[in-house]
């Protein structure tokens, strides 16, 4: 009787372990699926003319899932001529990107012929603004730039008219005045640069 009950209990330990490593193979089958049906969403993904807000859509292979446009009531004034075509707005997530992408801008109006459309952007609303030059579409609706950050941005129109008529004038005043004065000098080369001004970001092709 001692030597069946011995026996009995040698056959439920091995049952015990048999359960037991099934239980395992199961367990680690099940994980093996959920990881192969379940996977984490990539940061980045590929988009091509997605809106994300503010009239603005974005085009890339590596464009931040989280990607958001919102417009923003900034107090900040270009000069005179400057005209905004829509608002300021602010894309997130800040900062550098991993691959280049292309922000594509809907203007409040269409863009004529003659038209100089610039994108203004900065990483901070306190700092300076650097002035991108566009690619226009040919409808006139779109104004399109490439760049590695996101940032603060805003679509403007610069009156060349206006520019002209305050360039002569300043000229008219140096002459009237000291022509070789540093302040004048400084003026008239800002006007000038701001004329001229072209980001070290390079226009793409919308």
């Amino acid at each position: 009787m001692k030597g069946y009950n011995s026996w009995l209990q040698v056959i439920q330990r091995r049952r015990v372990r048999v359960v037991i490593r099934v239980a395992l193979i199961i367990v680690v089958i099940a994980g093996a699926i959920a990881t192969y049906f379940i996977t984490i969403p990539p940061t980045y993904m590929t988009a091509r003319n997605r809106a994300i807000g503010a009239n603005i859509s974005i085009s890339g292979s590596e464009v931040p899932r989280a990607i958001k446009a919102a417009v923003r009531n900034i107090s900040h004034r270009f000069p005179a001529e400057f005209q905004p075509l829509d608002s300021i707005a602010q894309i997130t997530p800040s900062g550098n990107l991993p691959a280049p992408v292309i922000l594509r801008f809907r203007p409040s109006r269409q863009v004529k012929s003659g038209d100089t459309v610039l994108l203004a952007t900065t990483e901070a609303t306190t700092g300076p603004w650097t002035l991108i030059q566009p690619v226009i579409s040919k409808d006139g609706w779109y104004a399109s730039a490439q760049t590695s950050h996101l940032s603060w941005w805003q679509p403007i129109l610069y009156n060349v008219q206006a520019a002209a008529n305050d360039f002569k004038q300043e000229v008219l005043d140096g002459v009237s005045g000291d022509f070789f004065t540093r302040r004048f000098f400084y003026r008239v080369a800002r006007k000038a640069a701001v004329a001229l001004a072209h980001a070290d970001e390079r226009a793409c092709v919308a």
